[in-house]
């Protein structure tokens, strides 16, 4: 294992505006408090200072990072259990950043690996985060797994896809990291014919779907389009790696067939901070800047299209 140290000789007068890209779904902003009026804090005054503690821990955190600890570069990664479950038991934004460079690995029965590089996340804050689970302290036997120890997996079923989060703090405190998108590593042939089933399946007849593409079948043009947005979003980084809610409570620590596995450090000039995608049940927390991605990866996912986009797009094929 090879490992070098770069320092930054100097701090610059606004090291956000030069550490961190904080956007939002449509246009950059530089800081989540300036999405919110003074107006706002005086109608919900508790629930807007969490979201501006948060602002500031994510900023203050990662502008430390950036000036003032040595960039890590590991060039042995190959293969590297995390050591303990401590490891997630910090918090949920600490866990995000770690898992940024990561690799989750899949083991299938027959002993094949498919693994990906975590490329972007978001972190879940608790009973407090009305876009999370657990709020308000809900505890139910799906939401189970919430409850147990960091490093742990936590895995839902929605609109036939499954979600998986890692648990990000110690027994009992539901809080958790949604692994949003991987950059695919091993097994990408599998990946794909998984992707291609369940492409196949949605929406349709189980028992009498007809025949699933085969990717040898794929040209060239269209295994590249596939293999960009293969694990781009949760349901379809669980689609390419055979991961199903029945899977949830798995230790990703020390478990055999979904684990966790140490990967490279992604600096803080790569690092993109935004909103969480999908909450707009959520109220001021779908601007809470939770949302981690590795800038300019092609494998990041991108929000689904509004319904009134999808309508305007309609009208203008019609006319």
């Amino acid at each position: 294992m090879e490992i070098s140290t770069e320092a930054s000789s100097s701090r610059p007068s606004n090291p956000l505006e030069s550490s961190i890209h904080v956007t939002t779904s449509r246009t950059p902003t530089p800081r989540l408090s300036e999405n919110f009026p003074s107006n706002i804090y005086s109608s919900v005054e508790t629930e807007a200072a969490r979201l501006r503690n948060v602002s500031q821990r994510v900023e203050s955190a990662v502008a430390f990072e950036a000036h003032h600890l040595p960039v890590v570069k590991c060039t042995d990664t190959a293969h590297h259990r995390v050591s303990t479950p401590k490891s997630f038991e910090a918090d949920a934004l600490t866990t995000a950043r770690w898992l940024l460079g990561a690799r989750l690995v899949r083991v299938l029965p027959c002993g094949t690996r498919l693994s990906g590089k975590i490329v972007e996340v978001e972190a879940y804050l608790g009973p407090h985060d009305k876009g999370a689970h657990s709020y308000g302290g809900k505890r139910t036997p799906r939401l189970e797994p919430m409850f147990a120890a960091g490093g742990v997996a936590y895995i839902y079923h929605m609109h036939a896809c499954s979600c998986l989060n890692v648990i990000a703090s110690k027994e009992g405190d539901p809080v958790g990291v949604l692994i949003r998108a991987l950059e695919p590593v091993e097994g990408t042939s599998i990946m794909l014919q998984n992707r291609l089933r369940a492409r196949a399946l949605r929406g349709k007849n189980k028992t009498n779907m007809g025949p699933v593409p085969l990717v040898a079948d794929m040209n060239a043009n269209e295994r590249e389009k596939l293999l960009a947005e293969l694990c781009a979003g949760p349901g379809r980084l669980c689609h390419a790696l055979a991961v199903d809610h029945l899977m949830s409570g798995s230790d990703l620590v020390g478990g055999a067939q979904l684990f966790l596995e140490r990967g490279e450090h992604v600096p803080a000039s790569q690092l993109v901070v935004s909103p969480r995608i999908g909450i707009e049940y959520a109220g001021l927390w779908k601007e809470a800047p939770l949302r981690f991605s590795v800038l300019g990866n092609r494998h990041v996912s991108k929000p689904w299209p509004r319904a009134q986009d999808k309508k305007m797009r309609k009208r203008k094929k019609i006319s």
